[in-house]
């Protein structure tokens, strides 16, 4: 979820971007791509914390094997 997170938010930040680039700027529409590429930039620092934050714990789903018994 995290890597996801973070190719959403490079992504919308760089179409936002190459948008920017193409409109005159102080148009509603640049605002708008302005607004956008904060919220690619938001979107990737999210994800990018939470994959920090979550390489760092054990995973939680793993179960460790039981030892056999002897009969």
């Amino acid at each position: 979820m995290p890597r996801q997170a973070i190719a959403a938010g490079l992504t919308i930040s760089l179409l936002a971007g190459i948008s920017m680039l193409r409109i005159p700027s102080g148009s509603a529409a640049w605002v708008m791509s302005a607004l956008s590429l904060t919220a690619g930039a938001l979107l990737t620092g999210c994800g990018a914390l939470l994959l920090l934050l979550t390489r760092g714990s054990p995973d939680r789903t793993r179960k460790t094997p039981r030892p056999r018994e002897e009969s």
